[in-house]
């Protein structure tokens, strides 16, 4: 049995050798408006400490792009760590450019129990993404989908987690033009796939700067991992953002409720929010603009 959180992590920031798409991007250096995390006062937590953006005035002006849509390229990653290698799409933003000399955020995103590394894709996250950057109202970023073939064991007894920190992420920093700071760089998933981001973002919050968990219930365990890790650390100045939703009908609530509680039991900074939905993907369809805009606000890069 794997003790604790490992932190192993293995970076290069070797030249990229992929040929550039489309036609150059050059943005301003932009503070786009912050999004302050709330720690809730009751002691169930109420809806609503997040409202998304929906202007569609543009963020990022000056932005340019003669094309309003990305390109997905499916890859296999060779691991020495899985049984098998590591199938993972990766989504690239309109006018992506190999030169840009500020690399790209990174959003990881993991799918849920049972599905594919095409779920998020499935479920509108790639094109509304589109609709957004094109607009000007989120960051230009690349999105990493993995595909985790282990649907029912946890992170005791799979090396999913060791294969995204020590192959995937040098991976993708070592074959696209990412930004390899922590603060260019966020992981979230549905279901499942936040369990995974809520227990990778806190086994190695040196490597991420936002945790997004929509609908997670947490794996067996979790609760007591984050408090070992909580008690023994300075908090406010190495949890990531976190940003928290479930739907009020959804079954899994109470879970999701006792990891809010434990944050707030710490006066770890959060953003929560109650949606109307259950456990469904109608629910997290209806909010990918939710969930992007407020990635994209995490990330501490200027493009």
């Amino acid at each position: 049995m794997k003790a604790g959180f490992r932190c192993a992590c293995f970076f290069s920031t070797a030249m990229l050798l992929l040929a550039a798409v489309g036609c150059t991007v050059t943005l301003p250096v932009l503070h786009p408006p912050a999004i302050t995390p709330t720690t809730m006062l009751n002691t169930i937590p109420q809806v609503a400490t997040f409202t998304p953006q929906t202007t569609t005035v543009p963020i990022y002006e000056g932005s340019f792009c003669a094309y309003s849509s990305g390109s997905i390229e499916d890859k296999l990653i060779e691991s020495i760590l899985l049984t098998s290698p590591l199938a993972v799409k990766i989504y690239l933003p309109p006018c992506y450019n190999i030169l840009r000399n500020s690399g790209y955020p990174v959003l990881y995103m993991l799918h849920g129990q049972t599905f594919e590394n095409d779920q998020w894709q499935r479920l509108g996250l790639l094109t509304v993404a589109d609709e957004l950057i094109t607009a000007g109202i989120i960051r230009p970023m690349i999105i990493v989908m993995p595909y985790d073939i282990s649907w029912t064991i946890g992170p005791e007894n799979s090396l999913f987690d060791e294969s995204f920190i020590q192959e995937l992420i040098p991976y993708v920093d070592e074959n696209f033009n990412s930004c390899v700071d922590r603060g260019c760089r966020a992981v979230g998933g549905l279901s499942r796939g936040g369990n995974w981001a809520v227990y990778l973002g806190f086994a190695h919050p040196e490597l991420f700067t936002a945790i997004g968990s929509h609908s997670a219930p947490l794996f067996y365990g979790e609760i007591l991992r984050i408090t070992t890790f909580i008690d023994a650390t300075e908090v406010p100045n190495i949890v990531p953002a976190l940003y928290i939703d479930v739907g009020n009908k959804d079954e899994n609530i109470t879970q999701v409720l006792t990891y809010v509680n434990l944050l707030k039991k710490y006066n770890v900074p959060y953003l929560f929010t109650e949606f109307a939905g259950y456990h469904s993907e109608d629910y997290w369809r209806g909010h990918v603009k939710d969930y992007l805009i407020w990635y994209s606000s995490q990330f501490e890069i200027d493009p």
